[in-house]
This record gives C-alpha cells, structure tokens and sequence, in this order.
C-alpha cells in the first residue's frame, strides 16, 4: 500500500484522470490534495475521499523554479501528507501522472526517482564538504511519480527546514545556480544527510521511452499521456 500528495492550481481533466486512476488501484490509501491558492477543489476532494488543503499562498511552477520562501511552504505542506499518511510509503502525485497498477516497492528506497538529469558539481561539492556525507549519484529526478519513505522523510523535516534556511542562497549568490527545483532539490537533501537516493524500477515517462503504454512499469509520468 502507497499514499498519495498532490497539488495543483486547476479542476482539469488530468486531475480527475490521475486521482481516478489511482482510487482504481489503491481505493483505501490516503490522498492529500493541495489547491495552490487556485480552484476550490472541495468537491474533487470528497469524490475521490482526499484529505484537503486550500492554500492562502501560491507556490507555482516557473521555469526559474522555486524561491526560498515558495520552498519553504511547499515543503511545510508536502510534510502535511506525511503526518497524514497511514502507509510506509508515499507517491509524489502531478497531474500528469498514470498510476495503472500495483507499485512493487523496494523496501530499502528511501527516495526514488527517475535519475535522468544531472546535478550540478558545485552543488555536490558544497554539500559533501559542509555536511561529511558522499552523494550516492550524481543524477536527479523526483519528478512526479516518485516514492518517498515516510518514516525517513519525517525524521529528517526538521534538517531540510534547516538546509533550504541557510543553504538554498549560497548557489545562486556564489555560482548563478537556481536551486529551487523540487525534482532536484529533494534528492539532493536526502543525500546530503547520508541517504541514498534509488532509481525507481516502477516508474517511466512518456515524453522519454515511446513504448510507455507497453511496458510493465505501473507508474507513467509525461506530458503526453493526454495526447
């Protein structure tokens, strides 16, 4: 069993799709849904039985990426639906997601993801030197679709807190670098406290491997999966 965070700013199509696709698959799990000071999304929440928070603030995905202050409240609401889960595990739900079967987890992953960018060297080298931890690889991507250990994410809140605090400027102050994506800045918090961060064998993306709708991963993450 799996629960579920997702946040969005619209009703769509797409997010009934995911949300309806997922209740299909784990009809008993928690779903923590998030209107990021968008729609009213009351009704989506009692249809498909989610826990619901109507933001005051909005966070939005810009291609700059997060600000501190946005990280600081996404990552306050994402710790929301870990108190609110009654599952081991956790799926980062977009709504560009398909969960189309049951999710083998691993049970040593603590985060995973696809892993098909690349994290910038300074980054790396900044955190392995403050905090004594070598990164298990240089690659991110918990993008939509990633899986969370819930009993690790909570246990280490109160140290990201701390590191979005007095971390998240020296990259952009010193080299330019955005730090405030999420698919990226997660695993990297991970790893700079001594966990590792997996590749998730239940997870493909669209937009990245053309026989998706034949392949047995239960997790589809992409763009196209509406086209």
């Amino acid at each position: 069993m799996v629960d579920a965070y997702i946040q969005v700013l619209k009703d769509s199509k797409k997010l009934h799709f995911t949300l309806e696709n997922f209740r299909k698959i784990y009809p008993d799990s928690n779903i923590f849904l998030v209107s990021d000071k968008g729609d009213n999304l009351a009704e989506v929440a009692n249809k498909y039985n989610c826990k619901y928070l109507h933001a005051e603030t909005n966070t939005g995905i810009e291609l700059s990426g997060f600000t501190k202050e946005q990280s600081f409240e996404w990552l306050k609401r994402f710790k929301q639906s870990f108190d609110y889960a009654k599952n081991e595990y956790l799926i980062y739900l977009e709504d560009d997601v398909l969960v189309r079967g049951e999710i083998n987890i691993n049970k040593s992953w603590k985060i995973a993801g696809a892993q098909v960018n690349i994290i910038n060297k300074h980054i790396i080298d900044y955190f392995e030197k403050k905090y004594h931890h070598k990164f298990s690889t240089n690659l991110y991507g918990a993008c939509g679709g990633a899986i969370y250990h819930v009993p690790t994410f909570i246990n280490l809140y109160d140290n990201f807190v701390n590191m979005i605090e007095n971390d998240f400027d020296f990259f952009y102050d010193i080299h330019k670098i955005n730090f405030g994506y999420l698919d990226m800045f997660m695993p990297v918090l991970f790893m700079a406290n001594g966990i590792e961060c997996s590749f998730s064998t239940e997870l493909t993306e669209s937009h990245r491997n053309e026989n998706w709708k034949t392949t047995p991963q239960p997790i589809v993450h992409g763009k196209n999966l509406f086209e």
